[in-house]
């Protein structure tokens, strides 16, 4: 049994939840986002008497929302160093492919083409390790894919260009670790964040 389900489990005993699959799955929902580390934390929290007025699921879930909040505040701190730290990896991409595009001409007439059209999910290093990882794929898809990595070395402004990353970063773990479940998200959102 995971650590998870530990939590889940002690919870319903201490709090006298009547286990159902409902009830199950609401608990595991408003433990999405919180780390393992801080499972103690959240425990003694809920278990605290600070919030003993409210029946047990909403005492929960109040709980788990304070600290999804400290961790989205500790992710959007690191936000900007993400940003550079993704802008950096895609102008280094972007290097390698120009030359690769200028060495091999007749396999690659077109270097718009082959930018637009590379499956960058599949893209790997000279050691055979995945370039982007989820997060940065849905980062460049969200920025124009292939068109916006090609054009990159010709963006007239740097800051910009963090700037939007940035808030691309921030929107995404907003919607982890703010939103409510049954608020809309697109559904590449989602899968990018499981």
């Amino acid at each position: 049994m995971d650590f998870k389900t530990q939590l889940v489990n002690e919870l319903i005993n201490n709090l006298k939840i009547e286990k159902g699959i409902f009830s199950v799955g609401m608990i595991e929902d408003s433990l999405d986002g919180i780390s393992p580390d801080n499972y103690a934390d959240f425990f003694n929290a809920v278990m605290g008497d600070e919030h003993e007025y409210l029946k047990p699921l909403d005492r929960i879930a109040k709980v788990a929302k304070h600290f999804k909040c400290a961790h989205a505040d500790e992710l959007f701190k690191e936000s900007h160093s993400m940003a550079k730290a993704f802008y950096n990896k895609i102008y280094a991409v972007n290097a390698q492919m120009t030359t690769y595009t200028q060495e091999n001409r007749d396999k690659v007439p077109n270097d718009r083409e082959f930018f637009v059209n590379m499956d960058y999910s599949k893209l790997s290093d000279k050691d055979s390790f995945k370039v982007f990882s989820k997060q940065d794929l849905y980062i460049l898809s969200e920025l124009g894919g292939g068109e916006w990595l090609m054009n990159i070395k010709f963006l007239a402004n740097e800051k910009e260009a963090l700037e939007k990353i940035e808030r691309i970063i921030k929107t995404a773990i907003t919607s982890k670790y703010l939103a409510p479940k049954h608020e809309a998200i697109s559904h590449e959102v989602r899968k990018m964040l499981k």
